[in-house]
Parts: C-alpha cells; structure tokens; sequence
C-alpha cells in the first residue's frame, strides 16, 4: 500500500548511520593516556610510575566527571519552606492519588544507581546477582563512600540528579515513563540541529564512552537502547518486587491493582514538601525510546525493541530523523514515507507514538491519518505556545486535536521555551523556583480548561539535562496549588495519574506474543 498523498520526501538517504565517532572518541582517549604516559616516563625517568600516574589519573576522571557532569545538567531550582502546612484535603488526595509520570531520563546516568537508596541488597531472592560491574559501583559510591565526604562537592555525594526509584517512591509516584536518548547534539538547541552522528558531535557517545559502556553498545544507537534497557532490567530484578516493567495492559493491571492494596495496607501519606515519610508500594515502569533513529533505518528493528520491552516510540528528539521532522531540526518536515510505513508497523505491533519533539508538520500529518492506520499518540513532556511560544512547545489546536484522537498531553516541568528566564527570573536568582513552580501550576490549568480534564498528564522530563524547581519531593505541593488554582480534587487526581493509567489501560498491547514485523 502507497502512502497518503501529500506526505514529504525523505530530507535523506535511508542509509543506516555510522556511530564512528564513540570508537573515534575511546580510540582517541586511548591514545592520549599512552602518549601522557610516555611523557611522564621521560619526564621522570620511570616508565612505571609515568604509566601509573597517568592511569591513576585517568580513573580518577572517568570516576568524577560522569557524576559531575549528572549534578550540573540535572538540577533543581529550590522552592521556599512552607510558611504553613499544606491543606489537610491535598495531602490526603496526593496519598490516594496513582502518581504517573509520563518522561523522565534516568535511564541515561550510567554512574547513578537507578534504584537510589533502595539499591541493597546486590541479589535477588534466588541468590543471584543481576547488578551490572557499573551499577554496583554506582551503588557502593552512593550508599558507602559519598555520605562521607566532605561538604560542598554535590557532584560526588548521594544523590544526585533528580530521581531515582527510592525517590520517586518516597514522592508518591507508582508509575512512571523512563525513556531511552541514544543522540544528542553537542550545541543543542530548540531551534535547528543537525544529526549529531552525521557530523561527529554527539553528547551520547562522549557520555557512553567517558562511562565505559561496552564497545559494542556504545558505538551503536541500538546498542544504547540495549544498554539502558539493560540497567532497568538489572534494576527490576534486584529490587525484589519494588519495581515492575510494564509491557502489557495485564501488567498494568497487575500493577494498578497491587498499588492499590498496598496503599490500603498502610503505606503512609506524604505531609510535607520534603521527602514523605512513606512511600508507595511498587514503582511500574513503561519502558519508551526519544527518537526512532535508533532503528537506523530498518523496520525490522521494531522486533528488537518489542523484545526489550520498548513500548512507547518517540519520533523524533533534538534532530531530524528517517521518519519525519523535530520541532528542533534543520527541515522540520512532515512525516516521510517511511516514516508512514513505521506507524503501520508501529500499530501493527502494540506501540504508542509520542510526538513529544515532532515538528508542527509531523504531529499534523500523524493526526491527520485515519483512526484505523494510526497507533495510539500521546505528548509525553511539552510546554506550551499560550505561554511561552516556541518551536518546543505545542500551540493550542494541536493540544485540542491530540485528545480528540484519544491521545494525552503531559505538561512539563521545566523552562520549555525560556519565558521564565527572559521574565526576570534567571537561573540562580531566588525567584527562578516559585516562577518555574506556578508556570507548570498555569500550565496545567490552561491544558485543562482547553482540551478538557481527561486529556492532560503530566511529563516532567526529569533527569532530561534540564533544570525543574518541582522534584519528586514537591508533588505534594503541585497537587496543593492545583487545587488552590480552581482544579476540583476529580480533574487534580486525573492530571496527577489517572488520565496516564487510563490512556495506558486502552493502548498497550493485550499481550506480550505478536506477529513479527515483516522487512
């Protein structure tokens, strides 16, 4: 079958991309520690010593800088102490609500311990020990040597980042989307990207390589995906029953059910805006991809990430990509041909799009596809045109035609756009937090008060190299201000979870077994 009318050409050859520039960047590395070793040999007149200073300082980088860079491009813009305890109706509307989270990145910090301080213990019931060498190192920094450096160095004490599973846990969230970035420009930008691999600049590779992911995952986009999948299935299996991946709708009823009576065996409420002193039951996880040029072209590749566990298919992230524009790249065309073909598959298949980072042009032409040859859409994390116009942003029509279809659209949780750093609010200035704090509370309400109170979520893209003034810690205090901005307690819980769950509950594949997706 040809494709609709109308759709835009390819803005390039449907050729799978080479990802040299990781092998490029260790080959390099390795070349500079041989050639510092030679340097510190002649320099001392000791071979040995000038190999081991060099190799001591070598580990000494790669053990800071990954975490360093963590801390940085991850922060949080602090909110004031509560004057007053929050009402006692939103604290116990938060302990009942099924906190979801539609994108958050914590998959990507290889050097952070995914599940935090709900990382012990190492094995699992049987004996095993499912924690990759990097994990565990992670874990063994965080739990045993970070909490007794000294003051002042954030990059290296626990925890650092945004999230982790104890964390989340501890804010109420029981379902989150963490997603899979296997590209990044290296100047990114919301306006016009180039793909990073085709020009050599690529944050993911530097980042794959400086923490020392196998060669062989490194050096391809679907080897990343491997990889970060990887850690959430080391995750799942040493969390003894603390976190489940979610791959079908009886998972997630599975999990909605069993969230449900471990709230009613007493998990406590949170009632501050710090850390809650309960936390709940479990932590679901769907498993999602920022970006489909980790397939590279082919469509048999949807097989590989089926059997991972993927179950949410991102367009496009910071660049063009085979399938259609990004609201951040050079073309930001329509949907291509091939990209057509992908949906076809896609929804053959059991996946969910998100048109989170999709040019205008893409998101058009995907909604304007019949219901019966479009999977199911969602925008995972946007901000949006009625306050902050931008390309990264959605305008209101788009957000009106996405629900329509059935789809859900989650509001982020940082500067999408910069309206509140051009606004007199820099980064750093005391006012940057309750700024970011009531620009996300606006937000949500305008989403409501346009496309009704079904169709919006939230999608705070923690951990997304971005900085939010609302951590896991802080739900408790959104849910207070959606309440006090006019939101009636039934359209607060379904925003904060329910409309998530539900749009989950009517889109994920009924089972795990398919027919495969043929070339």
């Amino acid at each position: 079958m040809d494709p609709p009318p109308g759709m835009t050409p390819p803005p390039f050859p449907l050729t799978p991309a080479s990802d040299a520039f990781v092998v490029r960047f260790i080959g390099t590395a390795v070349a500079v520690l041989a050639i510092t070793s030679l340097l510190l040999a002649r320099t001392f007149q000791r071979p040995r010593a000038g190999l081991a200073v060099a190799a001591y300082g070598t580990a000494a980088l790669l053990a800071v800088l990954p975490r360093w860079l963590d801390a940085t491009t991850n922060s949080l813009a602090l909110l004031p102490p509560l004057a007053t305890p929050l009402p006692a109706a939103a604290v116990a509307l938060h302990a009942r609500a099924l906190v979801a989270d539609a994108h958050a990145d914590l998959l990507l910090w290889g050097t952070r311990s995914i599940l935090g301080t709900d990382g012990m213990p190492f094995r699992t019931a049987d004996g095993k020990s499912p924690v990759g060498l990097v994990s565990a190192a992670a874990i063994v920094w965080q739990s045993y040597v970070a909490p007794y450096l000294p003051p002042g160095l954030p990059y290296l004490t626990a925890p650092v980042g945004q999230t982790d599973v104890a964390r989340l846990r501890a804010g109420g969230v029981g379902l989150a989307t963490l997603a899979v970035v296997t590209t990044a420009p290296w100047r990114m930008n919301t306006q016009a990207n180039d793909d990073p691999v085709r020009w050599g600049a690529d944050r993911v590779g530097v980042k794959a390589a400086l923490e020392l992911w196998p060669p062989w995952e490194a050096a391809s986009r679907l080897g990343r995906v491997r990889n970060q999948a990887r850690r959430l299935h080391e995750a799942v299996l040493s969390s003894r029953g603390r976190v489940v991946h979610l791959r079908s709708r009886g998972d997630l009823e599975t999990h909605v059910a069993a969230w449900k009576a471990g709230r009613a065996g007493g998990a406590a409420a949170p009632a501050t805006a710090g850390p809650p002193n309960g936390s709940v039951p479990t932590l679901g996880v769907v498993l999602a991809v920022e970006g489909v040029q980790c397939l590279v072209g082919q469509l048999a590749n949807l097989d590989v990430l089926y059997a991972i566990g993927v179950r949410v298919l991102g367009l496009a992230h910071f660049h063009d990509t085979e399938a259609g524009g990004s609201s951040a790249g050079r073309t930001k065309g329509g949907l291509t041909p091939w990209g057509w073909a992908l949906l076809r598959r896609a929804k053959e298949a059991g996946f969910i799009i998100d048109l989170a980072h999709a040019s205008a042009a893409t998101i058009a032409d995907v909604l304007g596809l019949p219901d019966d040859e479009r999977p199911p859409v969602m925008v995972s994390h946007t901000g949006l045109d009625a306050q902050c116009p931008s390309p990264r942003n959605v305008d209101d029509a788009t957000v009106r035609a996405v629900v329509a279809a059935g789809g859900v659209v989650g509001v982020t949780f940082f500067d999408a756009g910069g309206c509140v750093a051009r606004g007199g609010h820099p980064v750093g200035s005391p006012t940057e937090g309750p700024a970011l704090f009531d620009a996300v509370v606006a937000g949500i309400v305008h989403a409501v008060t346009i496309a009704g109170p079904s169709g919006v979520m939230l999608g705070s893209d923690w951990d997304g190299a971005v900085r939010v003034s609302i951590g896991p810690g802080e739900l408790v205090r959104l849910t207070a201000a959606l309440l006090d901005a006019g939101l009636d307690e039934g359209e607060v819980e379904g925003v904060l979870g329910r409309n998530y769950v539900d749009f989950l509950g009517r889109s994920l594949p009924n089972g795990w077994r398919r027919k495969r997706v043929q070339k």
